[in-house]
């Protein structure tokens, strides 16, 4: 299962089938159109504009959106995320 839909690379190969390749832009574009709409939904955002939006989440809802992100990172990749890495 792919979930990133209309937003993968569309590279045409020899035959004429589409392959779709996966970026890390589009992953992460993905990820946060999924918390942004989550979001919204949370906090009954969904009439503002885009700008109204930003304004408000940096003027009074910004710890809020903060935990928010954190919360489906951890969702996305569990403490994984969060370790040290040894090199």
């Amino acid at each position: 299962m792919q979930g990133v839909g209309e937003d993968i690379n569309k590279i045409d190969i020899t035959g004429g089938n589409i392959m779709s390749i996966r970026t890390i832009e589009c992953d992460f574009e993905y990820q946060m159109k999924k918390i942004i709409e989550k979001f919204k939904n949370d906090w009954d955002l969904q009439d503002l504009t885009a700008e109204e939006l930003q304004e408000k989440i940096w003027v009074s809802l910004s710890a809020e959106f903060g935990k928010a992100v954190l919360e489906a990172c951890n969702n996305f990749s569990g403490d994984e995320l969060f370790e040290n890495e040894e090199g």
